[in-house]
């Protein structure tokens, strides 16, 4: 009933040279991965796998195909992720698997001005 510090972890990788700035994080409904998408200069989405005591474990990183990645959601069925990109106008679409958390984006691009949430489909 009490939350306490666990870890702390990079978004971005040692050899990264910009800055990533978290907007959105999700868990997946069966606890297993957590999403993070990263603005600033990294827009992508980072992949964690929760293990059995609740450690993360950096599987992915992803672009996002945008820039400034405010908001995602899941599709209801969790096959798909939609990342709402916001300096670049558009959601973009990525498939995600559900055994093993990664993503891989798709081609389908909606266009749409300054996107900033993806509401819940459930």
């Amino acid at each position: 009933g009490k939350m306490t510090h666990a870890s702390s972890l990079s978004l971005a990788s040692a050899t990264f040279n910009g800055y990533a700035q978290a907007a959105q994080v999700r868990i997946s409904s069966a606890g297993k991965f957590l999403y993070v998408s990263n603005r600033g200069t990294a827009n992508n989405i980072s992949v964690f796998e929760v293990d059995l005591e609740g450690q993360l474990h950096l599987i992915q990183r992803i672009a996002t195909g945008g820039k400034t990645p405010r908001n995602f959601n899941f599709s209801p069925d969790e096959r798909f992720l939609l990342v709402a990109n916001q300096d670049s106008n558009d959601i973009r679409l990525f498939k995600r698997d559900i055994s093993t958390g990664r993503l891989k984006m798709t081609i389908t691009k909606i266009k749409i001005n300054k996107p900033v949430y993806v509401f819940p489909f459930n």
